[in-house]
């Protein structure tokens, strides 16, 4: 027969497994929601229906819309306060630019993070609405100017009435922003790479680029291309720069 001890002992272990399991349930379970929110983002603007197929997803798939729109608008006129910042910037230099010449200065690195903020404040300013959460609803509230948004008073009313502003944080929005811009899903497509040949020690297989057209594109093509140039070009000035 076991003595007090021991079956005392036993009780304590038998507590400390349960403890261990729940902490590795929750561990799991948590490491489950990050990877299926990393999942999610990869396809931002779609979901996947009951038949594993690619759909549209309509609220994010505005925002899609819209960051390729306005990458392409703030190229070729950047937003008055980007411009400002130029001049500013180049006036702690001794040097003074007009507007015109500032806004071919404007980096793309600022407008990327301009549009993040733009629809970070627009989409709160959609859920504090509280009209229909329809995408002709949410198409309209992008469509109006920025300036018409009071920024803090808009992320004040959030988080009081929210009470979750990293559902819609600038940082989410920022790398929503590059990610989205340079993913080509949005076309419609899936590129796939595959190897020809078998490989050897000797020789490296070739890789076939294959496109697989499977899904509804959010933005053409054309589009999509031009606003790549700007993001390579851009990239390509800043190694010119850095060297």
């Amino acid at each position: 027969m076991k003595s007090y001890d021991e079956i005392e002992k036993a009780y304590a272990d038998m507590v400390a497994d349960s403890k261990i399991s729940d902490r590795l349930r929750t561990l799991l379970k948590e490491k489950r929601a990050r990877m299926e929110q990393v999942q999610k983002e990869q396809i931002y603007g779609y979901k996947v229906n009951d038949k594993n197929l690619l759909v549209v997803d309509d609220l994010p798939a505005e925002n899609v819309k819209f960051i390729f729109y306005k990458i392409e608008e703030y190229i070729q006129n950047p937003p008055a306060e980007l411009v400002t910042e130029v001049m500013e910037r180049h006036k702690g230099w001794n040097t003074e630019l007009t507007y015109e010449e500032a806004i071919p200065l404007v980096s793309l690195s600022a407008i990327q993070e301009y549009v993040a903020e733009e629809l970070s404040v627009k989409n709160m300013a959609f859920i504090l609405s509280e009209c229909p959460q329809s995408a002709e609803n949410l198409r309209a509230i992008l469509a109006r100017p920025f300036a018409d948004f009071p920024a803090d008073d808009i992320r004040r009313a959030y988080r009081d009435k929210v009470q979750a502003e990293n559902s819609n944080s600038l940082l989410d929005w920022k790398k929503r922003v590059r990610r989205v811009s340079r993913n080509s899903i949005y076309t419609g497509t899936i590129t796939l790479e595959r190897r020809l040949g078998s490989p050897s020690l000797q020789k490296q297989c070739a890789l076939e680029r294959v496109e697989l057209f499977d899904h509804q594109a959010l933005v053409s093509k054309e589009q999509f291309e031009q606003v790549n140039r700007i993001l390579k070009e851009a990239k390509r000035e800043k190694t010119h720069m850095e060297i």
